[in-house]
Order: C-alpha cells, then structure tokens, then sequence
C-alpha cells in the first residue's frame, strides 16, 4: 500500500525489512530469498527444526555473517553494510542462542556490562554521576521484567540454571534499550517450569514497545506472544501465518513436518 501524504508517512508504525535475503558461508548457500518484515509493535515467531536457518538468518541480519545479498532496511533506511555495532546503537538487540554471557562475572557485572549510556550523558560536566543515575534507571526498568534476578545480582553467571542463565542473557540486552530485538532459541536448555516465568517476561517486554523477532521450535512458547510467523525449511521460507494460524490446531498440525 503506497501512504497518500506525507502526513500518513509521518505516522506510519515503523518497520524491519527483509527482503530477497540470501546467505553464503564460503562457497555454500544457506538462506534463499527470504523475504520477511517485523512491524513496530509486533513480535514475530521465526520457526523451523534446527539446521533449518533461523540462526543464520538473525545472525546475517546481525550483520555477523560476511556474504550477505538482498536488502535489509529500518524505517527504509538501508543497514546493508552496517556494522554490528552500528546496529545496536540504531536499536537493533540481539539475544544469542549460546546466551554468550560472563560466567565468571557475577549477574550485576554483566547488567552493567550491557549498559550504554548515551551521547549526552558523556558530554554531561557530572558525567559519572549522570552515568550512574542512568545505569541505575535501566537497571530497574529491567529488573521489573525479570524480577527472579533481583535476588541474584551477586552470583556469578556460571552458577545460574539455564533458565536464569536465559533471562540474564535478555536482561543485559535490554541494557542498552533496543527498540528491536532478535532472540535466537530463548527456549533452549530451560526447564519446562521455568517457561512460563520466561514467557511472562517476554509479554512484560512487549508492553513496553519493544519488537521481537523470535527464532523458536517450540511453538507453544510462541503462542499468545506472536502475532505472526514465517516457517523455515532448509534456508527458504516455505510458509507463513497470522495470530489465527498460530492457535490452529490444524494449521500446526500441517507445520509439524518443518519443526520436527
């Protein structure tokens, strides 16, 4: 749909952009023409059994993934080319399959590791005391999300379940306030129990605004998160549903052979 004016543009929602997305590691092709888009306020399921190219997708839009063909744009402005870090300073978060957190670091030193303050706080002539106040307003913020952390700020990484090893990897993310987050398998190596505390946090993120592109296997973690998803088989998309398909048991049914 092409806006009428530029009014309509001014207050269009935002979007993420995928298109004709190729991938190559060396010689060997992984991804085919994806296409896909993740609009502002949505959060968005990414599905596929493993080896089917979620990752490579989300590291590639990442930018951590060298041959890289298509576009890919925020806003329609273009991010090929960008580096990583251009892109995290644009907004764009990234939540690692391997969580990649400190393990010798206890949980505040890696809070505080994920913390970036802005332009104007290093410029400030009280600069760390105004990086501080900072730190300690995200700090918060976040701590409302996972409140399961608050009691464990001085444990060290290495010594957190799976589960808590997850929401420490998110939480740090959020640090540095990205309005777009890409999270790769937040489901892996949790404990069954420990999903549903997960999943509350992960609705808690999204009343805030931010928008989440979520590479999953588990589609009933995705359930009442997403309100779309692209299905992945062998690094082309080969299906894609809306919120109603997600809770289809016959649309599911008829995605098993791609998850399983």
């Amino acid at each position: 749909m092409v806006l009428s004016n530029p009014e309509q543009q001014l207050h269009a929602p935002k979007s993420l952009q995928v298109r004709d997305w190729c991938v190559w590691y060396g010689q060997a092709q992984a991804l085919f023409d994806v296409s896909l888009s993740l609009k502002e306020g949505e959060c968005v399921a990414l599905l596929g059994r493993n080896g089917a190219g979620k990752s490579t997708l989300i590291q590639s839009i990442m930018g951590l993934v060298p041959k890289r063909a298509g576009t890919l744009s925020l806003d329609a402005q273009d991010l090929m080319g960008k580096e990583s870090f251009e892109l995290s300073r644009m907004g764009l978060g990234w939540v690692p399959e391997d969580r990649r957190i400190f393990s010798q670091l206890t949980v505040m030193e890696n809070l505080r590791v994920g913390f970036r303050s802005k332009p104007q706080d290093s410029n400030d002539k009280n600069s760390l005391g105004s990086f501080e106040s900072a730190f300690s307003n995200q700090l918060e913020h976040v701590l409302t999300l996972f409140p399961l952390l608050r009691a464990l700020l001085k444990r060290q990484g290495g010594h957190l379940s799976g589960g808590e090893q997850q929401m420490l990897s998110m939480a740090r993310t959020l640090m540095s306030e990205p309005r777009w987050i890409l999270m790769d398998e937040v489901c892996e190596g949790v404990a069954p129990q420990v999903l549903e505390s997960l999943k509350q946090s992960v609705l808690k993120m999204l009343q805030t605004g931010v928008c989440i592109l979520m590479a999953e296997q588990n589609i009933g973690f995705v359930q009442g998160l997403c309100s779309k998803a692209y299905v992945l088989e062998r690094g082309r998309l080969v299906a894609q549903g809306a919120e109603t398909e997600l809770n289809d048991a016959h649309w599911i049914q008829a995605q098993l052979k791609h998850l399983s």
